[in-house]
């Protein structure tokens, strides 16, 4: 990322044990925000906009690749 108020170590997005998405900062200076909210951490959803610094991000989650597809079978 090319923005001057962006720490080397900003912020992290990892996938937590339950399956949901969290970012968090990691005691960066300018900050995190989720939808113009100030954020240590947060449970993202789809849509959500993460703005470090002055670039912003929006959050979009595909479907998990690993789930089976369910079938619908007429009798």
């Amino acid at each position: 990322m090319l923005d001057r108020i962006v720490s080397k170590e900003h912020s992290r997005i990892t996938l937590g044990p339950d399956g949901r998405y969290v970012v968090r900062d990691v005691g960066s200076l300018n900050g995190t925000f989720v939808n113009g909210e100030r954020v240590t951490e947060r449970v993202l959803k789809s849509g959500d906009q993460i703005s470090l610094g002055n670039t912003t991000y929006r959050f979009t989650e595909d479907p998990p690749r690993n789930q089976p597809r369910s079938s619908t079978r007429s009798p």
